[in-house]
């Protein structure tokens, strides 16, 4: 297949309006925090009753955001009875920047030596060398494969340490975001893209609502 631009492929998409996801468990158990590993705030993979997620596009921002060139944001909820997701109900909020395999792994690779307590070498390979070897085989379509470890919003940095976001496209040109997570992973698919770029406004979103708990605001049900 021909390669083509990110934004060719994003713009195949243009007229998909619906926006599941769908989930997979991963077959081995998460590796268990070592001591001095802050606890992470993102809730577990089987507490996620829906999740949003969004692509953002830096590319006309200059050279001082080439480095955050994709953004991938996201929003998880724990509700189980029909809510109206928003960033008020959210019960975590957080992004990835999303890099080339070679650059995410050697930033994470720096970041492991001088920060053995926070990545040790058990949680580097149980998590982040899997999914490195796995990209390494995903056809090469443009911008896409890229990696990012994901963060909480907020003030500082806090890293999820063995939860990453894998966004590619298939031979097909389908775009995937995956949300990896230690006890399983999350991936969104058929994304709604914005036919017009509004500055600071994320190009395409998709959502997870695998028990259809999203509420419209005038009361009804997102339709599956």
């Amino acid at each position: 297949m021909t390669p083509f631009s990110a934004l060719d492929a994003l713009n195949k998409l243009a007229n998909t309006t619906a926006i599941p996801a769908t989930i997979s468990a991963l077959t081995q158990p998460p590796a268990a925090a070592p001591v001095g590993r802050p606890l992470s705030r993102l809730p577990a993979f089987n507490e996620i009753t829906l999740a949003n997620a969004y692509i953002f596009d830096n590319s006309d921002k200059g050279k001082n955001f080439e480095w955050m060139k994709w953004r991938a944001t996201f929003q998880v909820f724990t509700q189980t009875t029909p809510f109206t997701p928003s960033h008020k109900n959210a019960a975590w909020e957080g992004n990835a920047v999303l890099r080339h395999p070679d650059v995410f792994s050697s930033v994470m690779e720096d970041y492991a030596y001088k920060n053995p307590t926070m990545l040790p070498a058990d949680l580097w390979d149980a998590a982040y060398m899997p999914v490195l070897r796995e990209t390494a085989s995903m056809p090469v379509v443009g911008e896409w494969p890229r990696l990012g470890q994901v963060q909480m919003d907020g003030s500082g940095t806090y890293y999820e340490f063995g939860s990453i976001a894998c966004a590619h496209v298939s031979a097909q040109g389908e775009f995937f975001l995956d949300l990896l997570l230690p006890s399983g992973t999350i991936t969104f698919q058929d994304f709604f893209v914005e036919s017009v770029k509004v500055p600071n406004k994320p190009i395409m979103r998709a959502s997870y609502d695998p028990h259809r708990l999203w509420l419209s605001r005038n009361g009804r049900k997102a339709k599956s």
